[in-house]
């Protein structure tokens, strides 16, 4: 938008404050903005007197979330999700991810309730433009002034978490227009401008009240008010003190008559309305254009307009946040119950108060029991969405469930590490017994005021000098027992060495082992793993640490953002988009990804067989240990080197054996999530990593890190990142009409679902094609177009018989894409398109037993002349002894086809059309055929025509007339059987005709 084209009607936010609290809320105003002279100057008021009240309201993205908890139709669905795409930045998906979730599976409510959690935490301290990346300053000062300032702009705006378009752009430069137009101190008309309406010093509303106030440019000087202060009575003079007293200001002439000014004016006399004066009055402008230019962003970034930027600070939601958050802290004092002092400590925060004020909570005048209150209200409102709690008993047990299980494992990451030596069971007990058992100890050593190592650390955290040079011959003690000096060696020793147990191999190979277990169930409690234990019914709290681990487990393996198929596409996408690997790099690095998940899948059964032949435990002699063709992971076998081993038991092998074992798999897990292709890079070649350990290939990966890797691994991360955004965007985005497919067959209205509809619908043969373009060419096996296909319609030809029989098939078909996924995870030439395609495919197989299951509506695979194709069928029972059977067709073999046929007491009535003329005159020369067939098949007379009809089977999503009314169950039974006998015999013959 040019500044010379300007002609808008600003829409301006107001917070819902107390009734007390009016410097603080905000007024809008509608107005008609008109250049004059080049210049945004003249405006022209839509109303002189504003209602307050009227113009009260929430911010866009709040009033999006209250719409999304609600019911929605799906044209506001689609509506609003299309307006949210374009909220949701890089940096919130990458802390989905970090949480656990995957966006691509996530329900359009659920992506509102995480993102809007995301950015509050992400608004909190705003962020670095310059470690953000952007636009480059070298870039900004190539460019001229305006398009200099566009560039600043939309850095700032980049830099703090927000994607920009060009209306935000627009906006923002409209916004930094009109800042930089305000030139003169603030007149006293503007002022009591300002103040009547209860406006906020934001550009917009400055601006308004500079222009709409008189447009002069006196300053605000003297003392307003002074001729009548001399006069005023006694008592009323000592209110005004006290008011300025409470103000902080000092009582003189200057400030008595500005409380007679305010009087004067019918502003009350408040301490705050004293104070918001003297701002106005002090406020400096004109405003540089790199304050502007930050306050702008900073604007956007907490879910306001560019004209919402502050000119004077302490105004922002972030920074009254931060301000009643240090008030809080004093507060706390007061409370006298140590419980609700707790209690208030814990849920206090800069972040927690962003949020109240977002959501027009006048958080700076409650009292500090009624912050705590509302931010429980908040913290059980996102819970127990997150949980799927729906009664209000549900919503407490889910609410005190999460929260005191997130409160415990918070804890026990501050319990001393030598509870590891001191519970050999600890595994095997729950989070709160090994707090209880660790607590005594943990005491101990805070009054003593020593310095201890906790449960929870990072790999090779620095311990700080006294712990180092108190176990500075740790590395002698590994050595004389013949033990490597790794991280989790020494760590073990020193375990050890706290509880005064004796140094042994066996010791150190339990205590080193058990800690890998805890930290893996530390790693493994994201948000997204807890609220599903929860919305599925097991308990956290009564969990034992190895559950918890194995349940995380197989939760991660099967949704969120640590499937196998999507860390494994990730994988790919980093591979296929890092400089300088070789195709034999590649293949390595893929081969060793391959035998991560290979072993994982087996529970690590190839590690147990390589130490049951008394082999070293290496990634090269793991590669020969794993022999798994399609079934990964089933079958292990020894080289012949080493002698055959056709069968492995885990119980053959000694306690040390198996601590062995244990370990050593959850290294090789660990180091396949450190694995990064810049990281595999480093190593130069298969040489240096084949002979490793896992514990060596992962300590070597973690040593990497070093600031060039995680630097280089960001700027893939970014990209991938933005790659995931813009497909979810575009996801949130789709026509109107895939929003009420998946409301009207009970979809979940994910972005997975909204993508693999919207294929389905520009090209419905796209499922069965791909899904047998990825069954082949895998590495052990060829499985052909023909042999899938025509196995999947055996099933279904021997299922239509009834709606169980159908559900069965289309449980067999979603178990083949689930092997074709399996093996596509095992396939060396596989890409990360490929593995994203198969990971569509499945979806759209899952909407596919959904809407058989919701309404008797089949899609069906057929092979015309090796063209795979997708037959829809469906079956509407009608009033009484009557129904539908509805049968379409499209293939480029075939053009559209399309059956439709009528049950009614004990008769066929059928239509069958064709858009191909010469296929209706060969299909018409068939009827008599396909009528015996019919007949045959249901024993029913049936009459029916064949015609053309150009638009025969235009949309197979279609909704077909509901029945009128129930039937009973005898009638149902028949026309059951009617209906999927009619089904049954034209699919057959159909086939017959087109084959």
């Amino acid at each position: 938008m040019q500044v010379d084209q300007i002609r808008l009607t600003d829409i301006l936010k107001q917070d819902q404050t107390a009734p007390g609290d009016s410097i603080s809320s905000k007024m809008t105003v509608g107005a008609n903005e008109e250049k004059v002279s080049g210049e945004l100057r003249a405006i022209f008021m839509d109303q002189p007197v504003y209602n307050k009240n009227f113009l009260m309201g929430n911010s866009v993205a709040e009033q999006l979330q209250q719409g999304l908890m609600q019911e929605t139709d799906a044209q506001t669905l689609h509506n609003q999700m299309a307006v949210y795409a374009h909220t949701i930045s890089a940096e919130d998906y990458r802390q989905m991810q970090e949480d656990g979730f995957d966006p691509m599976d996530m329900e359009a409510h659920t992506i509102v309730t995480v993102t809007d959690r995301i950015k509050v935490a992400l608004a909190k301290g705003g962020a670095d433009v310059e470690k953000l990346g952007g636009i480059s300053d070298a870039k900004i000062e190539a460019m001229t002034d305006g398009a200099g300032q566009k560039a600043q702009l939309e850095r700032a705006i980049e830099g703090r978490d927000v994607p920009v378009d060009d209306t935000l752009l627009q906006e923002a430069e409209t916004a930094m227009r009109k800042g930089q137009e305000l030139t003169d101190p603030l007149s006293q008309d503007s002022v009591k401008y300002m103040m009547k309406q209860e406006l906020t010093p934001t550009i917009d509303h400055v601006y308004q009240a500079c222009f709409a106030a008189g447009g002069g440019a006196s300053a605000v000087s003297g003392q307003m008010g002074s001729d009548v202060v001399n006069d005023l009575p006694d008592q009323l003079r000592q209110q005004m003190e006290a008011v300025i007293t409470q103000a902080g200001l000092e009582v003189d002439a200057q400030t008595t008559a500005d409380c007679v000014w305010m009087m004067e004016n019918d502003i009350p006399v408040t301490s705050e309305h004293l104070t918001y004066l003297q701002e106005l009055r002090g406020m400096e402008l004109p405003v540089s254009e790199e304050v502007l230019t930050k306050r702008i962003a900073d604007a956007v970034a907490q879910g306001e307009r560019p004209g919402d930027a502050m000119l004077i600070p302490g105004y922002s939601p972030m920074e009254r946040a931060e301000q009643t958050y240090q008030q809080q802290q004093e507060a706390l004092n007061q409370i006298t119950a140590a419980r609700q002092r707790e209690e208030a400590r814990l849920m206090l925060s800069v972040q927690a108060n962003y949020t109240l004020l977002s959501k027009g909570v006048a958080i700076d005048t409650m009292a500090i029991e009624e912050v705590v209150t509302q931010l429980q209200s908040l913290e059980e409102s996102y819970i127990s969405y997150l949980t799927g709690a729906e009664t209000p008993e549900d919503v407490k047990r889910n609410v005190e469930t999460y929260q005191t299980f997130t409160q415990q494992v918070d804890e026990m990451k501050t319990m001393p590490a030598a509870l590891l030596g001191q519970l050999p069971d600890i595994t095997r007990r729950t989070v709160a017994q090994i707090n209880e058992a660790g607590n005594g100890q943990k005491d101990t050593y805070e009054k003593a005021q020593q310095r201890y190592e906790t449960l929870w650390t990072a790999p090779r955290k620095d311990l700080g000098d006294s712990i180092q040079k108190a176990f500075a011959n740790v590395d002698d003690i590994l050595e004389d027992l013949s033990l490597e000096t790794t991280e989790s060696n020494r760590r073990a020793v020193r375990i050890l060495a706290y509880n005064e147990m004796e140094l042994t191999e066996e010791n150190i190979s339990r205590i080193r082992s058990t800690d890998e277990s805890v930290q893996r169930m530390f790693r493994s409690m994201t948000p997204a793993v807890v609220t599903q234990m929860i919305r599925e019914g097991r308990n956290p709290l009564d969990l034992s640490v190895q559950e918890l681990t194995d349940t995380a487990d197989q939760m991660m393996q099967e949704q969120g953002s640590n499937t196998p198929a999507e860390k494994y596409a990730a994988y790919l996408w980093q591979l296929e988009h890092t400089g300088d690997i070789t195709e034999t790099e590649r293949e390595s690095y893929i081969g060793i990804y391959r035998l991560i998940h290979q072993v994982q899948a087996g529970d690590g059964a190839a590690v147990g067989a390589l130490i049951a032949q008394g082999t070293d435990v290496t990634l090269r002699n793991l590669m020969t240990a794993v022999r798994s063709g399609k079934h990964s992971g089933r079958e292990y076998a020894i080289d012949d080197q080493f002698g055959a081993l056709e069968s492995f038991d885990k119980e053959t092998l000694s306690i040390t054996d198996q601590i062995e074992m244990a370990f050593q798999a959850n290294c090789l897990y660990d180091a396949g999530d450190e694995m990064t292709p810049v990281r595999m890079k480093r190593f130069g070649g298969e040489e240096a990593y084949m002979d490793l350990t896992p514990e060596q290939f992962r300590d070597q990966l973690q040593d990497m890190a070093d600031e060039a890797v995680i630097q280089q691994e960001k700027q893939q991360q970014d990209a991938y990142v933005e790659q995931v955004r813009q497909t979810v965007a575009q996801a949130l985005e789709s026509e109107e009409e895939i929003y009420r497919i998946l409301e009207r067959y009970d979809i979940p209205e994910t972005p997975a679902y909204l993508l693999g509809l919207s294929e389905m619908r520009r090209d419905r043969n796209s499922v069965f094609r791909n899904l047998s373009s990825y069954a082949t060419g895998n590495d052990q096996e060829q499985v052909t177009i023909s042999d899938l296909i025509e196995d999947l319609i055996e099933d279904y030809g021997e299922a239509i018989k009834t709606p169980e029989e159908m559900a069965e098939a289309q449980h067999k078909l979603e178990e083949t894409a689930e092997n074709v996924m399996k093996n596509m995870l095992v396939e060396k030439d596989v890409t990360s398109i490929d593995v994203r395609g198969m990971k569509l495919v499945m979806t759209q197989i899952q909407a596919l037993g959904q809407m058989a299951k919701h309404s008797e509506t089949y899609h069906i695979p057929i092979l015309v002349e090796d063209e795979v194709g997708d037959l829809s069928l469906k079956i509407v029972r009608g009033t009484e002894k009557k129904g539908l059977v509805d049968v379409a067709l499209s293939m480029e073999q075939t053009g559209e086809v399309h059956g439709s046929f009528r049950y009614e007491a004990g008769e066929i009535f059928g239509e069958v059309t064709f858009e191909r003329k010469e296929l209706a005159q060969m299909f018409s020369e068939q009827m008599p055929y396909l009528a015996q067939n019919m007949q045959e098949e249901t024993g029913m007379p049936i009459s029916f025509v064949c015609g053309q009809d150009s638009h025969a089977a235009d949309d197979v999503f279609a909704e077909l007339p509901a029945p009128e009314f129930e039937i009973t169950q005898e009638q149902d039974s028949v026309t059951t059987q009617a209906l999927y006998g009619v089904a049954r015999s034209f699919i057959r013959t159909l086939s017959e005709f087109l084959a």
